[in-house]
């Protein structure tokens, strides 16, 4: 490691150089994959964001949400952590909707844009 002292100021060239050269190859659980078909979030997962976002339309969303992933390809299509990838889509989402809309729907209580509050065993 090269270290700066008053007579010597490191150099660009030595600071790379000194970089460990064998870092582990990523394990199977750090891979990134691709959406697999028929995907869905965990459960915990869409339950916080029923509480945070109780005006968006998850079953809506989230067949947007599949569609665009299952239909993209290259590098960016992969993720290491899916659930992620899908909290951030709704939080997106929940910011499309606009205040008026936001309020009266929470107001309302109601399923925005005629959602089923049950589908395919999923608690939307």
């Amino acid at each position: 490691m090269c270290v700066a002292g008053a007579e010597h100021a490191c150099t660009e060239e030595e600071e790379v150089s000194e970089l460990p050269l064998n870092l582990p190859a990523p394990t199977k659980k750090h891979l990134a994959r691709k959406l697999p078909e028929g995907w869905m979030p965990d459960q915990r997962v869409i339950e916080d964001i029923k509480r945070q976002f109780p005006w968006l339309n998850l079953e809506l969303e989230h067949a947007n949400f599949t569609d665009y992933w299952l239909s993209k390809t290259g590098r960016n299509s992969a993720k290491l952590d899916w659930n992620r990838t899908w909290r951030q889509w709704m939080r997106t989402a929940a910011d499309r909707v606009p205040d008026w809309k936001r309020q009266q729907l929470s107001r309302n209580g109601t399923v925005p844009f005629g959602g089923r509050p049950e589908s395919n065993g999923v608690a939307w």
